[in-house]
């Protein structure tokens, strides 16, 4: 099979458009989630957040989203990391991640990242994510008070 992937930063509002069809499709049950691709939407325009896209073939098959954490200085925040169940395995996830550390390594000392204690997907993400050095720090509820996030968190290279 023949593929054409390929990765960049989310540059115009073709790719922003793109980006928000392919989160609003693979929503994973966050709590008010919708208003968050809408705000998102925003934030990226404004230059807040910053978003790569994964594409092949015309498609989106995933995207990475950071930004500077809201409260705490240095942090930059992975808000959103997400690859097709189709592409899954073929190390865009990891790609996606290595994306949101090289892009302006000057502007922050420490990622963070979190997911939900009961995501489908917790142990591989868990495990792709400490084999790239992230450790997990707590789980506390972020998002609803009724279940946990796992945070973890990696010191800037």
């Amino acid at each position: 099979m023949s593929f054409d992937f390929r990765f960049r930063t989310v540059e115009n509002r073709r790719d922003l458009l793109r980006l928000l069809d392919f989160l609003r499709v693979h929503d994973l049950n966050y709590p008010n989630y919708q208003d968050w691709v809408s705000r998102t939407e925003a934030e990226i325009e404004m230059g807040w957040k910053t978003g790569v896209i994964a594409t092949g073939n015309g498609l989106v098959l995933g995207d990475v989203i950071w930004q500077p954490h809201k409260e705490i200085p240095r942090i930059r925040e992975i808000k959103n990391m997400r690859v097709h169940p189709s592409f899954r395995e073929r190390y865009f996830a990891r790609f996606l991640m290595k994306q949101a550390e090289a892009e302006k390594r000057e502007d922050y000392d420490v990622l963070m990242c979190d997911l939900r204690e009961d995501h489908p997907e917790k142990r591989p993400i868990i495990t792709m994510l400490t084999s790239m050095g992230y450790e997990q720090i707590c789980a506390v509820s972020l998002y609803d008070p009724n279940m946990r996030d796992i945070v973890m968190m990696k010191k800037a290279a």
